[in-house]
């Protein structure tokens, strides 16, 4: 080495004092070494003191897992019961509820056909009122016809009355002077007016006094 180091530039005396501080650090570092280095009894102790150490870590692992796991499989035990219980309450809440919905909808059934029932009841009173007075109303027209029939019979009844007795008082005062025909006819003339005013105010039985030659004749007309 200190002829190698002569080769490259140094000194004699620079090589051997290089290698001399290099002989002493290296003897210094073996030394070191040698002190810091154990022994294998040591070296067993700690390999077996790490390995119960290492296995007491495993050990409190597995217990963690383990307890971590019972935990955990208890929490979803518990999560389940609540979702059993949420879902029969969900449950028996739509039971409830279709049951309340069926009750509204009867309800609602029942009131309708109240509600039918009552317009009915309300339709056939107006067909019923309708009727009574398409009743009425039929027989105060019948009353009207009968009314009125009966008031022309009448009125033919008098004018036919009134007739025979002038066509009787004209027979019966032919044979008369002038004076007598002429009061006759005076007198016929007088009561048919008397005859015709009783007709015009007709309406039930007529009695019509016809006086013929100074006689008084009654007549009861319908």
């Amino acid at each position: 080495m200190v002829t190698f180091l002569e080769h490259h530039g140094f000194t004699r005396a620079q090589a051997v004092c290089i290698m001399r501080v290099m002989n002493a650090m290296l003897a210094d570092t073996i030394a070191q070494a040698n002190r810091d280095m154990i022994s294998k009894t040591d070296a067993e102790n700690e390999i077996y003191l790490t390995k119960a150490a290492l296995s007491e870590l495993a050990t409190e692992l597995k217990m963690l897992r383990q307890n971590d796991h019972a935990t955990l499989k208890s929490e979803i035990e518990s999560i389940a019961r609540d979702l059993d219980t949420l879902s029969q309450r969900s449950r028996d809440d739509i039971s409830t509820i279709k049951s309340d919905i069926t009750i509204d909808l009867n309800n609602r059934k029942s009131e309708m056909r109240e509600e039918g029932k009552v317009r009915s009841m309300k339709i056939q009173e107006v067909n019923n009122k309708l009727t009574v007075l398409c009743s009425d109303l039929r027989t105060d027209i019948e009353t009207m016809k009968f009314q009125s029939t009966k008031d022309v019979i009448i009125r033919i009844f008098v004018g036919t009355a009134i007739l025979l007795v002038i066509l009787k008082g004209l027979n019966s005062t032919k044979g008369n002077g002038a004076d007598g025909g002429k009061n006759g006819k005076d007198a016929v003339g007088k009561d048919a007016k008397r005859a015709g005013n009783a007709g015009n105010a007709g309406g039930g039985a007529e009695t019509v006094i016809i006086v013929d030659g100074g006689k008084t004749q009654k007549f009861n007309l319908f």
